[in-house]
């Protein structure tokens, strides 16, 4: 027996898995698949790349009445990209049990969203503020859904997605199933799922090897001036083969994007702003390979699953570990190897131990040195020690005798500085007259 079906997943699926080389189930999907099929309601976190999609599309799928004509499940990502990515996992499926999932996303035509919904899915894949809008036209039916997933749960709630997520589980009826997914589970999320779920089951999973023990982490100290510089270098001697880049404010994504490419760097650019079209589109072009480098915030690239993603550079330092966790995780995914590097100035420095303790890594300071990264702790101990200077005293010679008249020449300054000082602010006929005194 397939180990997918000793999980009570049906042999038609269990079959498909392994064609797609998916023998043994993950952590999160071996603790998460029974429970769902089941019908209880819980919070799950796993790391990023541990197949948390697979883990509830397969149950949610199983639980749908293909005969029927009703919208039965709803699934909510906070962004576009990640919602579009959640549709294609369940369409793999989907088509083998023959129920119909749809997307519901911000950006696209509202229009021709509503004409789809004649064709009557099981499944609805959205971003909250479109399902909202299509709630709101009547013509999207809440009556008879079952199962509401919210993936990156976490991102939905920081997005401010409350009060619309709250209108959105108020439609659904009060015996509905409720799943929440995420990398961290937080605070806030243990206080809504008590608001909204029933006896909610709380799973953590961890990958089989306890980490992700196939990604490198590095952190690189440079100048902020420098740091377009050192990513351009840090790219081309490098061996890699597709890299994220995520940079925290959105009006500086154009300037990375535009002077890599001035350097012969092809990269799309990927920020919330963006038009659907324009982000759909470098988003294929970054997935087909056509693009090396993929410039992003944060909020666009929650969640996304990208092929053969060799390293995440973050150009700006993550605000915290939460957020180091996610866009770490965009590489290594389910296994493959991976590397992840900081540019941190001077002053950041600091967040390298940070970091390394708040999350169990192991993150290696390392110094870009003629096309190799080199330790910089073998750097440092190579150089010479340096005599510390001070004001006026070159690093080696002793220091300098002052001579008497030196010695009232400063002395003449600093009375000069104290008179100045003092009659700051004076009316203009004192310090004329304090003038005329000095010739």
């Amino acid at each position: 027996m397939h180990a997918f079906e000793k999980l009570h997943i049906q042999e038609a699926i269990a079959a498909k898995l392994q064609e797609q080389q998916m023998v043994e189930p993950t952590p999160i999907q071996r603790l998460a698949i029974q429970p769902i099929l089941e019908g209880k309601d819980l919070t799950a976190q796993s790391p990023t790349g541990t197949g948390k999609t697979l883990a509830y599309a397969l149950p949610v799928l199983q639980r749908i009445e293909a005969t029927g004509n009703q919208l039965q499940a709803v699934i909510i990502a906070p962004t576009q990209e990640l919602a579009i990515q959640i549709m294609h996992v369940f369409r793999t499926y989907s088509e083998l049990l023959h129920i119909r999932v749809q997307s519901a996303i911000g950006g696209a035509s509202l229009q021709r969203q509503l004409d789809k919904l004649k064709d009557k899915p099981h499944v609805l894949v959205g971003t909250p503020g479109r399902l909202e809008e299509l709630s709101a036209t009547r013509k999207l039916k809440w009556h008879e859904v079952r199962t509401i997933v919210m993936d990156e749960a976490d991102q939905l709630i920081k997005l401010g997605e409350i009060a619309a997520l709250d209108k959105l589980v108020r439609r659904a009826p009060r015996n509905r199933q409720l799943l929440m997914f995420s990398a961290t589970i937080t605070s806030d999320i243990r206080d809504v799922a008590g608001k909204w779920m029933m006896n909610p089951l709380h799973i953590e999973a961890e990958t089989e090897s306890g980490g992700h023990n196939h990604v490198e982490h590095m952190a690189i100290v440079t100048e902020e001036r420098d740091k377009i510089d050192t990513l351009r270098k840090l790219i081309r001697h490098l061996p890699v083969h597709s890299a994220m880049i995520f940079v925290q404010e959105t009006d500086r994504i154009r300037e990375v994007a535009e002077k890599l490419k001035y350097h012969g760097l092809p990269a799309e650019m990927l920020y919330g702003d963006a038009g659907s079209k324009e982000r759909a589109e470098a988003m294929r072009r970054f997935r087909s390979a056509r693009t090396q480098l993929l410039v992003s915030t944060d909020v666009a690239a929650r969640g996304l699953d990208i092929p053969r993603l060799s390293h995440v550079i973050m150009f700006d330092p993550p605000t915290d570990a939460d957020h180091y966790v996610h866009r770490a995780g965009r590489t290594g995914r389910m296994g493959r190897q991976g590397a992840v590097v900081m540019l941190l100035t001077p002053r950041q420095s600091f967040l390298t131990e940070k970091l390394s303790k708040a999350l169990g890594l192991v993150i290696e300071e390392r110094r870009l040195e003629r096309g190799a990264l080199e330790e910089a702790t073998q750097h440092n101990s190579s150089s010479k020690p340096r005599t510390p200077r001070t004001e006026g005293q070159a690093s080696r010679d002793p220091v300098p005798r002052k001579q008497p008249n030196q010695e009232r020449t400063a002395k003449d300054k600093t009375a000069s500085r104290q008179r100045a000082k003092k009659n700051k602010g004076a009316p203009r006929w004192l310090k004329e007259k304090q003038s005329r005194g000095k010739e």
